[in-house]
């Protein structure tokens, strides 16, 4: 795994650069004290697995060459880390899930994962990177929270969902206070139970909470629904779903039925029906992330301008009345 490490080490410090390779930023500028601190966690990483500084300042110069950063469109430089893990590891969420379900961390009564094809070491490699993508994102937000934190100032009373609000400032609550405690990075992980210990770590310090749904059997469709939105947007020229199967040839094949294919590939049988009205019900709110990133990137809200957007779709009083409405809208169909 320490290839697999490597290369994420490497995708953080094409982020580091686009973040702050573009000028020189004066002493008691903000974003003069974020870098110093970028740098200092990005030098901490390379040094902590072993590698040395020198050969990786060369090959992250080699891929900066080959790659201007000058060149790389906002669309592009927003969460280059998750974005090239998307697409390095197609269907990331659905490989997670086919991992914490060996270990035994979640049990799904409903769907049982039967006649798997995806090979074990390429979710083995999946895993890794999205573990380590984890801990990178934990970093990222403590120090975009930390120039940029907002008062929140909530009447609980005015709220009609209260508890999940309620919930949402709690997780936060509990996620700030981790700040600055020290804990065991995933490639230092000996036994399932400590890596039971870390996932709940993580789980804590980006104080997320659930969107959608606590049925663990929902999780299936909804990542399948995603599938589903990839699938068209990769093939337009087929339908999303049909009702009642028949010969047809290929190009009238419906995505529903190859994002059933993926997830049958990771042994898990959900009918393209299912699929279908999972992707009906989060359309909105998918459409919705979608304009709202949109919109950062045309605003150059992406490096160290970036904000911990996804709070905004748990709860933020300080969002604005518009996108608090669509938002209200997207969430009423779920």
């Amino acid at each position: 795994m320490i290839r697999e490490h490597y290369k994420h080490l490497l995708l953080i410090g094409v982020d580091f650069e686009l973040a702050f390779g573009k000028g020189e930023l004066i002493e008691n500028d903000i974003y003069f004290q974020m870098q110093e601190k970028y740098r200092a966690y990005l030098i901490q990483q390379i040094e902590s697995v072993g590698f040395k500084i020198d050969h990786y300042k060369q090959d992250l110069n080699e891929i900066l060459i080959q790659n201007p950063i000058q060149l790389i469109t906002g669309a592009a430089a927003f969460k280059i880390v998750s974005q090239v893990l998307y697409f390095e590891y197609d269907n990331i969420s659905i490989g997670v899930l086919s991992k914490f379900l060996d270990f035994n961390f979640l049990t799904l009564a409903k769907y049982q994962k039967k006649n798997k094809v995806i090979n074990e070491s390429f979710l083995n490699k999946l895993f890794y990177r999205a573990m380590l993508f984890l801990e990178f994102e934990v970093f990222k937000n403590n120090l975009i929270a930390e120039y940029y934190s907002e008062d929140q100032i909530v009447n609980l009373n005015d709220l009609e969902d209260y508890e999940k609000v309620a919930a949402a400032i709690k997780a936060r609550g509990k996620a700030k206070s981790l700040k600055g405690i020290e804990y065991d990075g995933f490639y230092k992980l000996k036994t399932k139970n400590d890596l039971k210990k870390f996932l709940i770590n993580i789980e804590e310090r980006l104080g997320h909470n659930p969107i959608f749904s606590d049925s663990s059997a929902n999780w299936i469709a909804l990542i399948g629904a995603w599938d589903l939105i990839l699938k068209k947007g990769n093939n337009l020229d087929k339908p999303l779903f049909k009702e009642s199967p028949q010969y047809v040839v290929d190009s009238d094949i419906s995505c529903a039925k190859l994002a059933r294919k993926k997830l049958a590939e990771f042994g898990f049988s959900v009918s393209e029906k299912t699929i279908f009205d999972c992707y009906d019900r989060v359309y909105e709110i998918y459409r919705l992330i979608r304009i709202t990133i949109e919109c950062l990137v045309e605003e150059k809200m992406y490096g160290m301008n970036e904000r911990v957007f996804i709070h905004d779709f748990y709860y933020n009083p300080n969002s604005n009345a518009f996108f608090k409405k669509q938002l209200q809208a997207a969430k009423a169909k779920l």
